[in-house]
């Protein structure tokens, strides 16, 4: 994820906002955000990046995390979607139960979980959908069991919950971190991604995410926050709390494919 991508983002959809709101209308307002003071807001793409750093710096360099085996699964879920050209919310809520829902029957006392949810819009699909999707990273004693999360997103979605990618071990990379991006195309048949840049879709986004937190799209078992640092903190059973940055993001590559 490219910082200077997420501040360019920023500017063009506070220029999407201007455009599409009343002075009246609150509905889609955001926060003033500075990397002294970071609003926090979930629609906030430099405070999604700067999140996605967070999350990356733990996985890719705490020696904690680094010494374990982990597992990856994300799921698209086809039911949870708004129509192209839309700007209704799109209603997360399901997905974030069954990540929930999906921490707590791995959560063993001494496994740690990371998971997080957002959209993307189906650029590759040709439909133009935007499509709910999660994505966790896991490590305990059930690594092998996938049929545990499997079995729980059936039973709330059916066949409509299709994996992006297959249950695999982790090797390297945060993966899909672009859903906490916020604001990307996609493809459930090629996971590549291409940020979204027009002031005007990036607003109608903004309306379909609705306003929260960023950290609300984050579930978690087995961390916490210690020096401004995700950390593996056996048997926390609560997700992180997190109301502020310490440092910048570091500028890093945004896996792109030029849109077709």
């Amino acid at each position: 994820m490219n910082y200077e991508i997420a501040l360019l983002q920023r500017r063009h959809l506070d220029q999407g906002i201007e455009i599409c709101c009343d002075e009246d209308d609150s509905t889609l307002t955001l926060p003033p955000c500075e990397d002294e003071e970071p609003c926090m807001d979930g629609r906030c793409p430099t405070c999604g990046s700067r999140l996605i750093d967070l999350l990356t710096t733990f996985v890719e360099r705490d020696p904690a995390a680094v010494s374990r085996r982990w597992a990856v699964g994300s799921f698209a879920i086809n039911s949870v979607f708004a129509p192209a050209d839309s700007d209704e919310q799109v209603d997360l809520a399901a997905i974030k139960s069954a990540l929930t829902d999906i921490s707590d029957c791995l959560n063993d006392g001494e496994s740690s979980f990371l998971g997080w949810l957002g959209i993307f819009i189906d650029q590759w699909g040709g439909t133009g959908r935007k499509i709910g999707a999660l994505r966790f990273l896991y490590s305990g004693d059930l690594l092998n069991e996938d049929y545990l999360a499997k079995r729980i997103l059936f039973e709330k979605f059916g066949d409509e919950a299709q994996p992006l990618e297959p249950w695999q071990p982790f090797t390297f990379g945060l993966g899909c971190e672009e859903l906490l991006y916020g604001y990307c195309y996609a493809s459930r048949s090629k996971y590549a991604v291409e940020p979204v840049l027009d002031s005007l879709r990036l607003a109608e986004l903004a309306l379909n995410y609705g306003q929260h937190r960023i950290t609300d799209r984050l579930v978690t078992h087995g961390l916490a926050i210690a020096g401004g640092k995700i950390v593996i903190s056996p048997g926390s059973s609560w997700p992180v709390f997190l109301n502020t940055f310490e440092d910048p993001a570091t500028t890093r590559a945004l896996n792109m494919e030029p849109n077709p």
